[in-house]
């Protein structure tokens, strides 16, 4: 919890993470020697150690690689500054103690067991810190001038020479009552910020479908569907030739593995939605309760052989 004295105390830093002025992260950074005063663990005369006050992402969209990211060019910033160490307040979550542990090679130099269970304290060596985060990916791609075909089905990579162009064409395609103002921002921000490709997807040159495709970790991605207008019931078979066409250039760039976000509303009161998932042989992964969203996940492979026979 923020206090008043974090923001009148001249030890103490606030560090904003934004992306088109729109803050995504915060943190309060407390330097040496006022940290002393409330954590066990550092000496008064500890000129060294940054004390991480308080966390808080308002963006929970990104993928954790995104924030390690981040972190880099501030751990780079502190260690020129002279300081050696960094360390945590108490966790309280075990996975996110987990996650920092192997994102940044963090140790417990402190565990508090009360009323509030159990709780880690963390320390991190700077040094090893910014050897362990990565730099931001490359773009994945197949190439300059990469298309798929099947009958009167395309579908192409955006890249920057065009991504205007499929901005304004994915407005003209969205489903009644999504705001494309909102839908463009989202897609800048994958695009600026989780260096996602996008497909397009043409029928007879005409678009009817976008998938934008980003790293989540290792060989996984996420898709995001462009929530377009739905396509007539007599023609799912283009839905279905699309997503091979799209898993195939998915694994060509190396994913093994797939995942979506689907609104828990419109899964929980449909058939049509789970037969569709249910049909990928998808598994829940995680339930999103800020975006009351569910996550699934599946096999590329296995989607490919799933739509292979609707090429014929």
């Amino acid at each position: 919890m923020l206090t008043r004295e974090w923001f009148t105390d001249p030890n103490a830093k606030v560090l904003c993470v934004a992306h088109n002025d729109i803050p995504l992260m915060m943190e309060v950074l407390i330097f040496p020697p006022n940290a002393a005063r409330e954590i066990v663990g550092f000496s008064p005369s500890d000129s060294v150690t940054i004390h991480v006050r308080y966390t808080v992402h308002f963006d929970r969209d990104r993928p954790l690689w995104f924030w390690a990211v981040c972190a880099r060019p501030v751990f780079e910033a502190l260690k020129e500054l002279g300081m050696k160490k960094l360390i945590t307040t108490a966790i309280e979550r075990p996975d996110w103690v987990a996650n920092l542990k192997a994102t940044y090679g963090g140790e417990t130099y402190r565990v508090i067991m009360d009323d509030k269970g159990r709780r880690e304290c963390l320390e991190y060596d700077l040094g090893t810190a910014i050897s362990k985060t990565p730099s931001f990916p490359q773009r994945k791609t197949k190439g300059s001038g990469w298309e798929w075909k099947n009958k009167e089905i395309r579908i192409t990579e955006v890249d920057d020479s065009n991504l205007e162009q499929f901005i304004i064409g994915a407005k003209g395609i969205l489903e009644t009552g999504i705001d494309p103002n909102e839908i463009e921002k989202d897609i800048r921000a994958w695009w600026e910020l989780d260096k996602a490709s996008i497909l397009q997807v043409f029928e007879n040159d005409l678009l009817i479908d976008a998938r934008l495709i980003r790293l989540r970790r290792s060989t996984s991605c996420l898709n995001w569907v462009l929530p377009r207008k739905p396509l007539d019931m007599d023609r799912r078979d283009i839905n279905r030739r699309l997503m091979f066409g799209v898993s195939s250039w998915m694994k060509d760039v190396g994913y093994t593995e797939c995942s979506v976000a689907v609104p828990k509303k419109l899964y929980d009161e449909g058939t049509m939605l789970k037969e569709k998932i249910g049909g990928l042989g998808a598994t829940l992964i995680r339930e999103i309760p800020e975006r009351d969203m569910y996550e699934f996940s599946w096999e590329i492979d296995k989607q490919i052989d799933k739509y292979k026979d609707f090429l014929k």
